[in-house]
């Protein structure tokens, strides 16, 4: 049995920002998302932590709008936690008037001119953006007729679907003449912006496997069962088969819906798995929420394809041997 030395640590789960209430709805919006403050608020500087604080006077009240989540890296690792990656145009915006600001821009029509990945099938497609407390950037950042790389989450507005993009990491660069700019690798906010050709960027986008969604922070924690484990350690978890060909033997094996690929011909999936020190290989979940059936069931799918493939081996810490997490990506194709 692997041992962890004894000591308090705390852990606090990184997951998706909060969603407020829908766009559609701006009068739910007001009355779920603000509280009034008789008291001077203090200054609130934005560092690692992402935080975005509105702040409106109405009727002689203080009321705050405040959106708070982590910063989930540069482009080539934030991008893996969306829905879909497109290249486009910004056509036009679409739905004016946020929270403070009447003559700003709440949402764009979006030209897909190529989809990179994902499960989306129209050319045109809608983008909502910042209301106030949504942790999106403000719409009016994406001016008509500039071309962007754009990593969008799906959203619900009327039983339509469309898209949301988030500021809680780099989910979005510009592309111009089909150099791309923005901080593309690493995982602080600090970093410094760099300059990739277009081509590059999109192969990086279909090899996630060569990035794994691994931060370097190393945290003790417990699943639900009780099983220890490490967040990350010296030499992670590996199987004797490269990722490539893992992900390619889940392709050949899976029965996916017809339905399920209908729109499109690839969806990014991630398996949370606890390699023991014998080896033994713990299913521990995936990232996302609101999930489909059909996609649990894929997702469970891949999982017990994984862990029957190969031979796994446990991660080490200061060449000890130990049970560790590894988030393994398998991107699926029509």
């Amino acid at each position: 049995m692997c041992k962890f030395h004894s000591g308090w640590w705390q852990f606090v789960a990184a997951g998706f920002p909060h969603r407020f209430p829908s766009p559609s709805d701006g009068k739910s919006l007001r009355k779920s998302a603000t509280k009034t403050y008789t008291k001077p608020l203090p200054v609130i500087i934005m560092k690692k932590q992402i935080s975005i604080l509105t702040v409106v006077f109405l009727l002689g009240s203080l009321k705050v709008l405040g959106c708070s989540c982590g910063y989930f890296g540069g482009f080539i690792y934030s991008q893996q936690r969306a829905d879909v990656v497109v290249y486009g145009t910004v056509i036009e915006y679409d739905s004016i008037g946020t929270y403070d600001a009447p003559e700003n821009p709440y949402s764009m029509k979006f030209l897909i001119k190529e989809k990179l990945r994902g499960i989306e099938s129209r050319d045109t497609i809608t983008v909502w953006g910042d209301y106030g407390a949504d942790c999106r950037p403000y719409i009016s950042h994406f001016k008509p007729k500039t071309n962007w790389i754009l990593a969008l989450n799906k959203l619900n507005v009327k039983g339509n679907e469309e898209y949301e993009i988030s500021i809680c990491g780099e989910f979005y660069v510009p592309v111009n003449d089909r150099a791309v700019r923005g901080k593309i690798f690493g995982w602080e906010y600090e970093q410094k912006e760099g300059v990739f050709d277009y081509d590059s960027i999109k192969k990086f986008i279909l090899r996630p496997f060569d990035y794994l969604l691994q931060r370097p922070k190393k945290e003790i924690r417990k699943t639900k069962g009780g099983l220890e484990y490490m967040s990350s350690c010296d030499v992670l978890p590996y199987n004797t088969l490269p990722y490539d060909v893992l992900n390619k033997i889940v392709n050949e094996r899976i029965k996916i819906p017809a339905v399920f690929m209908s729109k499109g011909d690839s969806h990014l999936i991630h398996i949370r798995a606890i390699i023991e020190c014998d080896g033994k290989f713990h299913f521990n979940g995936t990232y996302g929420l609101n999930k489909s059936r059909d996609l649990i069931s894929i997702e469970n799918q891949v999982a017990r394809i994984i862990e029957k493939t190969g031979t796994w081996h446990s991660g080490f810490e200061a060449n000890k041997s130990v049970s560790s997490e590894l988030i393994i990506p398998i991107l699926l194709k029509r």
